[in-house]
């Protein structure tokens, strides 16, 4: 890999945003300093990323790391929709001058699709501290 290959991921890159979770209007468009952990069974964390600001009326596209798409490969092998993966999003809110912080558990739908190929989506439910 050549260095010009490395760069941030932008809302225009459209070929990239199956591979990457996509972070909008978080805290109503007013979140800064912004960390982000993936990690497994609560507490192996697989991968992370630190945002400065995320502007109201645009997303960030985070790419999915390769530990993260083993485990939905695994989950959906072994026809499961409950992964062991959980995404831990603290951010720091302009207006209210609160750190704020979110628990998701990351879950796996399987859809039919008409052109034979296999199609899932992946939901996020919020786990309470």
């Amino acid at each position: 890999m050549t260095f010009q290959e490395l760069r941030n991921l932008t809302e225009t890159d459209s070929d990239y945003v199956n591979t990457a979770f996509k972070l909008q209007n978080l805290g109503g468009g007013i979140a800064k300093n912004i960390d982000i952990k993936v990690h497994f069974n609560e507490n192996e964390i697989v991968q992370e990323k630190h945002i400065n600001v995320l502007p109201g009326g645009k997303y960030y596209l985070i790419p999915i790391g390769k530990n993260a798409l083993e485990e939905f490969q695994d989950t959906v092998k072994n026809n499961g929709h409950k992964t062991n993966m959980h995404i831990n999003i603290s951010y720091y809110n302009q207006l209210s001058k609160k750190q704020n912080n979110i628990v998701y558990r990351v879950n796996i739908e399987e859809f039919v699709n008409l052109d034979n190929k296999d199609l899932y989506e992946l939901t996020f439910d919020a786990i309470d501290d």
